[in-house]
């Protein structure tokens, strides 16, 4: 992401993001940054489109074309958060901590996340939250790209297992829900997820070959299914109506 006032590519809306369109390569146990998380690549940008990016004071990455692709990323990770493709396109009235206001603060506003799915899912409320936000009807309610890259990064770098612990509680596993962030819990999950995903032959065709060896590292790890997930693996949604 280019520095604050730089123009970077946020001009460009994807258009058709979903779970299909995004692919995952293998782990890297000798690379620290994807010994849980793979590779990633957006793919399909058959429907992408193309705008001009607007003059100071609007930042780059508040256009409406990376708001509306903020919105795509938030349903994405909604469905896998979920592991259902329930949300409310009308929308819902969801009561929030207000972004950047004095602890305690709450504000309102109506997103088309599924809050019911969100509320049973096994995540951290601050994860919940984002998505919500990253789904608000109204773009000006959704967060920055800047915002919600500094957001992510915190939780990756300077959050562990022990943080969650009292934090989620046991929904499905007994024992507390912060066995879910464990190193061990999150390769099962990913094992579940992506790697051992149900594809359609299209697909399948697509990933051939670059599943293996991932699938084989992480055999030993989850030892099977994870109590996490259950069966079936990540939901599939057809093309977002969104934003």
């Amino acid at each position: 992401m280019p520095a604050p006032g730089v123009t970077g590519p946020f001009d460009i809306r994807h258009g058709d993001m979903h779970l299909e369109n995004v692919l995952f390569s293998d782990i890297n146990l000798r690379d620290p940054e994807h010994t849980l998380s793979p590779l990633s690549k957006l793919i399909d940008f058959g429907q992408a489109m193309q705008q001009t990016l607007f003059p100071p004071p609007i930042p780059p990455e508040d256009t409406p074309q990376s708001q509306a692709n903020i919105y795509a990323v938030g349903e994405v990770i909604h469905d896998l958060a979920t592991l259902l493709g329930l949300t409310s396109p009308l929308g819902e009235n969801a009561t929030i901590p207000t972004p950047a206001g004095a602890p305690g603060a709450t504000t309102v506003i109506v997103t088309r996340a599924g809050l019911a799915a969100l509320g049973a899912a096994p995540i951290t409320d601050d994860l919940r939250d984002l998505i919500i936000r990253c789904m608000a009807q109204n773009p000006a309610d959704r967060p920055s790209l800047r915002d919600l890259a500094i957001i992510c990064g915190d939780r990756v770098y300077n959050t562990t297992e022990q943080d969650y612990r009292g934090l989620l509680p046991g929904r499905l596993l007994p024992g507390g829900g912060w066995v879910y962030e464990t190193d061990q819990a999150v390769l099962g999950a990913l094992k579940e997820i992506v790697l051992d995903a149900d594809y359609t032959d299209e697909y399948q065709r697509l990933a051939f070959g670059r599943r293996g060896s991932a699938a084989a590292a992480l055999g030993s790890v989850s030892g099977g299914s994870s109590p996490l997930l259950g069966s079936g693996g990540a939901p599939r949604r057809p093309a977002s109506a969104g934003p």
